[in-house]
């Protein structure tokens, strides 16, 4: 009887000394999970301010193509005015040399 009771108590102390360490683990494990949850709000925080900055920058980014595409066109028709002002000149010019010439060549 009393070496049962020896095992029993042995037993029974086993299971103690189990149950505290199971104990001290599960309460670690409860704070790494807080930890957890806390770096993962974080990490929330942080992709929200960056998809934010990525939208802003791809806004930015539309707007700068818009800006520049338009500046684009402008210079280009710009240029081709430009293009068709001095065509238009050097042919009255021609004209002009031409009628010159007639001129010239009429008197001689």
């Amino acid at each position: 009887m009393r070496s049962e009771k020896e095992t029993l108590e042995g037993v029974l102390f086993d299971t103690q000394t189990n149950l505290e360490n199971m104990h001290v683990k599960k309460t670690q494990l409860e704070k790494e999970q807080k930890e957890l949850l806390i770096k993962q709000e974080s990490l929330k925080g942080q992709v929200e301010r960056l998809m934010k900055e990525l939208e802003s920058s791809e806004k930015r980014t539309h707007d700068i193509k818009q800006t520049l595409t338009q500046q684009s066109g402008d210079q280009e028709a710009e240029f081709q005015q430009i293009i068709s002002n001095v065509k238009k000149h050097s042919e009255e010019n021609i004209k002009k040399l031409n009628d010159e010439k007639v001129f010239i060549n009429i008197d001689i």
